[in-house]
């Protein structure tokens, strides 16, 4: 309880920088989205997260650059112009109410004409510079940080989500965000984003997580026996729901008639007990 308070403390801390401009709203909304403990079954994080473009940063980039691309990127899929997302985004950032902390940022807006929520990954090695935004002075459990020159440097990140979720649902917006922040206070989680091979790699960094599993289907691993075989007839707890394959570059929401072919990776969503007797099944 206690860990879950000082953690709740932490991803507050990421819209609460001193110096910045308050956006009442956004903390009013954000106090209520802590009270109802994270996400709800309903919101489509692991969806989401499959969804999600994924671009990589090669050598020295802008952040303005680098939002201008992701723009022009999301706006392919959205009922809004790269012009109109830009802007948006810059001014979000400019007034404070982008999350920045631990090497990663979160630009993010609500938009008319959108149904689902939509997701970009930037990653930049490297690391690129975001003017004006420091890094909160603690860590989830309330020590102070790492003077170091590095960590003094709290603006320089490596990890840019991008997302736009419905104009409509202001509350799962914060949801989806706050379970973004809560994946970036993660001790290890900079390390393994740095350290992924690939664009399927880096969404499984964000979907590491007590309730959700991504089994690859793959002949000489524990899952070759999913290979040719129907959603429906899995060997599954009963809390435990396919909620999308990826397969090659294109993602599907199964059906109990889906047949896994191998090379698949399936997202799976459930209780944690239930989860964890899948990772301890299929060694995930």
């Amino acid at each position: 309880m206690r860990e879950d308070a000082s953690r709740e403390a932490a991803i507050y801390n990421l819209f609460d920088r001193p110096g910045d401009q308050h956006h009442e709203d956004l903390e009013d909304e954000l106090r209520g989205i802590l009270q109802e403990k994270g996400l709800r079954e309903a919101d489509p994080y692991a969806e989401m997260l499959g969804r999600a473009q994924v671009a990589e940063i090669e050598g020295e980039a802008s952040f303005e650059e680098v939002v201008r691309e992701a723009s022009e990127r999301l706006s392919r899929a959205l009922p809004a112009d790269a012009d109109h997302l830009t802007d948006t985004f810059l001014e979000e950032t400019q007034l404070g109410v982008t999350p920045v902390s631990h090497g990663a940022a979160l630009p993010h807006v609500r938009l008319d004409g959108v149904d689902i929520p939509h997701l970009l990954l930037v990653r930049s090695r490297s690391g690129l510079e975001i003017e004006d935004v420091k890094e909160p002075e603690s860590t989830a459990y309330g020590q102070e940080e790492d003077t170091g020159e590095e960590q003094r440097d709290g603006s320089r990140v490596h990890a840019i989500f991008f997302l736009v979720s419905p104009e409509a649902n202001p509350r799962q917006h914060l949801r989806m965000l706050a379970r973004l922040a809560d994946h970036v206070q993660d001790d290890e989680f900079l390390e393994d984003w740095l350290a992924a091979e690939g664009e399927h790699e880096l969404r499984e960094v964000m979907l590491r997580d007590e309730r959700i599993v991504a089994l690859h289907v793959e002949r000489g691993r524990d899952t070759a026996r999913l290979v040719d075989r129907p959603i429906g007839e899995l060997d599954l707890p009963p809390e435990v729901i396919p909620t999308l394959i990826r397969r090659g570059e294109d993602v599907e929401v199964p059906t109990a008639d889906t047949v896994l072919r191998e090379g698949d990776c399936v997202t799976l969503f459930g209780t944690p007990a239930g989860i964890r007797t899948v990772r301890n099944r299929y060694r995930a």
